[in-house]
């Protein structure tokens, strides 16, 4: 999520990236021509500006304005963080050509994501508008699943142990602590058996 890509350690990102932007439509059939609104699917949470102490949409603001003043200030945009678990929208990797593409057109990081998730439901809407229906069946469905949880190493275990009792000597119960204290307590719940979440 965070990573250093600059370390001559590292060779490439593993695992699944998800580069699609869902998007679905929904039509008024007296105003069929502009939707009275537009679900987008990212999988990245809005969080390229962290750590401020105040409260915003982050990149979601500026996908809204373009959508209505592109379809309708009515259009209702809902703005969706898909499977994103531990993505990041932040450049980590070719991070010197990403600033001099976004330099070059005046944008801030805010606007250069919403400018690429735009081009993506531009892109939809271009084949989505002459496809409406109205005779799509609705349905809601819920599954229950206990997802395994990630093993926790017995070293691991004892080095948070150790990282728990010198914050308390210290008196300080800061994101460290409790970040160890995860580890503990998950360790402590896989001895009893319990290796599984229900979600």
């Amino acid at each position: 999520m965070y990573g250093p890509t600059k370390d001559p350690k590292f060779s490439h990102i593993e695992g699944f990236e998800d580069h699609g932007v869902h998007v679905l439509f929904a039509h008024d059939k007296k105003r069929p021509k502009v939707p009275i609104g537009v679900a987008i699917d990212v999988a990245s949470p809005a969080q390229e500006v962290e750590s401020g102490r105040n409260m915003n949409v982050d990149y979601w603001h500026y996908v809204r304005e373009k959508l209505f003043k592109e379809f309708s200030s009515e259009t209702a945009v809902l703005g969706l963080c898909g499977a994103g678990a531990d993505q990041s929208p932040h450049i980590l990797w070719r991070k010197a050509a990403e600033e001099r593409m976004r330099r070059a057109r005046g944008l801030n990081r805010l606007l250069e994501i919403a400018r690429r998730i735009n081009r993506a439901v531009d892109d939809a809407w271009i084949v989505a508008k002459n496809d409406v229906r109205y005779d799509v069946p609705f349905a809601h469905t819920i599954l229950n699943l206990d997802l395994a949880m990630r093993p926790i190493p017995e070293a691991d275990y004892r080095r948070a142990k150790a990282e728990i009792e010198k914050a308390s000597v210290r008196k300080n119960r800061g994101l460290g602590f409790h970040w160890n204290n995860g580890i503990v307590t998950r360790y402590e719940m896989q001895q009893t058996g319990k290796t599984t979440h229900p979600t």
